[in-house]
């Protein structure tokens, strides 16, 4: 958050409506409140650490439940290792255990750890691969188009509109032209 305060803009204009949203009195009653709690927790496993033992000891006694199921979870997916499942079901206890900012501040550190090669062989797994080619339609040419724009990504939206105008007759390219212009106009 303080890089969008110091400069809101850095991400876009999503980063403003985000701060907008962030620094909202509900936003700011919520985060106290977290702060409050969270240092109290803090305060009392640090007592109990001085009085009768270790650190880890004490967080395990003060931590919530959801953190301490995510804690093992995550022990039991690494000593399993690679299956796919495994890693799967870390996915689901995650999403039910974890709100969306503490898995993206997950997400986050872990992908701190890799290499930027390493970032982007996750990013491409991970991310939609698009939705390929149009296929032979089912009723109609349109019907299909529109299906396969639906699920398509940018860069293909892009690709196979340029290359689809460029292969038009000129007289087809016109009336392209003049229809696209006159939807803008609308």
């Amino acid at each position: 958050m303080a890089q969008l305060e110091e400069n809101p803009d850095a991400l876009g204009g999503a980063a403003r409506d985000e701060l907008d949203q962030l620094e909202s009195d509900e936003y700011l009653e919520r985060y106290r409140a977290k702060a409050v709690h969270a240092s109290a927790l803090k305060d009392a496993a640090f007592d109990y650490a001085a009085r009768d033992g270790g650190m880890g000891e004490a967080l395990s006694k003060y931590m919530p439940d959801a953190y301490k199921r995510v804690a093992r979870i995550i022990g039991y997916t690494l000593l399993l290792g690679g299956d796919a499942d495994n890693w799967h079901g870390l996915t689901v206890v995650l999403t039910a255990r974890l709100t969306p900012q503490e898995r993206a501040a997950m997400a986050w550190a872990v992908l701190r750890s890799l290499t930027p090669d390493q970032v982007v062989d996750v990013a491409q797994t991970v991310l939609p691969k698009g939705s390929s080619a149009p296929i032979a339609p089912l009723f109609n040419h349109m019907d299909e188009a529109a299906f396969w724009a639906d699920m398509a990504e940018p860069e293909e939206l892009d690709a196979y509109c340029l290359a689809s105008f460029n292969r038009m007759a000129p007289a087809r390219q016109a009336a392209f032209l003049g229809y696209v212009q006159e939807r803008v106009a609308a």
